[in-house]
């Protein structure tokens, strides 16, 4: 059995049917000008069905907590304005006080940990609000899902260490990428494998894998894609996308760095005179005869 790309046997347009089609397919497999697509291993495929659930279960966490933020924002609680995660240990303390029947701001702002003590007043302020009833009942239902989400991710992400046993030195290889850590790597391997010899290039690879994307300075444009499916990739592409952040800027940065100067002369001398002011430094400007 041969699984083709559709794109690659495509017949001239016209006045066509089923059965057409399978000759014309057939005629190509006889003539050996099908290409035999990338089929992964079984041992491929249960990584890349244990890492998909992750994700899914991942962005199920997600949908919950934005759930959680509007029941908040409902009863006029702005904890999300202080604390940057809403269900991290201190946030998940102060709901559960709240779903318990603790409507005070101070002692719940008491219940921060961390470096979220330095902001006690704010929270106080954010905690003041009108928790209802159906608020608390809410808030107890999308807690207990959070909880179980939660410890089934943690069961999954065990399991994926143990499948990825033998792949370890090709994970801790990939957690080395800048923007990348194990879980990306376990995604990785999962819907690539470790074997690149599958692909005639990067460019075959990119065309497969993942949308392909066109950098200009003021626009990004998604291409067409093609190959696996847009889920193959969810927590790759927001990884590759930080780990070509710094190649990009630094392009940008040798490209156009002097234009931009050129453009706001004035406005760039008083921010950097500014800043040294506020360092301690006497600033003298003298102009010279041409730019550095």
């Amino acid at each position: 059995m041969l699984l083709a790309n559709a794109t690659h046997m495509r017949n001239v347009p016209g006045r066509k049917t089923d059965i057409k089609d399978c000759e014309w397919i057939a005629q190509l497999l006889q003539h050996g000008l099908l290409k035999p697509s990338f089929v992964p291993n079984t041992v491929l495929r249960d990584l890349r069905e244990l890492s998909r659930d992750r994700t899914s279960l991942v962005a199920e966490r997600s949908r919950l907590k934005n759930r959680i933020q509007k029941i908040l924002e409902e009863a006029n609680i702005k904890l999300g304005s202080v604390a940057s995660d809403v269900l991290g240990k201190s946030g998940q303390a102060m709901l559960t006080a709240m779903v318990e029947g603790q409507e005070n701001p101070q002692p719940l702002a008491d219940l921060a940990l961390g470096q979220l003590r330095l902001k006690i007043p704010q929270l106080v302020e954010a905690l003041r609000g009108r928790v209802r009833g159906v608020h608390r009942f809410r808030l107890k239902q999308h807690l207990e899902r959070v909880d179980f989400i939660d410890a089934q991710i943690a069961q999954l992400e065990a399991e994926i260490e143990k499948q990825n046993a033998p792949f370890d030195e090709a994970v801790s290889l990939l957690a080395e990428i800048p923007g990348f850590d194990r879980t990306t790597a376990w995604s990785v391997i999962a819907e690539i494998g470790i074997d690149m010899n599958q692909f005639p290039s990067a460019d075959h690879l990119a065309s497969w894998g993942c949308k392909n994307s066109y950098f200009t300075a003021f626009f990004q444009r998604i291409a067409a894609h093609r190959g696996a499916s847009e889920r193959s990739w969810p927590s790759v592409i927001p990884c590759s996308s930080s780990a070509i952040t710094c190649s990009s800027a630094d392009v940008i940065s040798r490209t156009w760095g002097s234009t931009f100067d050129q453009l706001n002369q004035e406005k760039l001398t008083r921010y950097f005179v500014k800043r040294l002011t506020r360092l301690g430094h006497r600033v003298t400007l003298e102009p010279c005869s041409a730019a550095a």
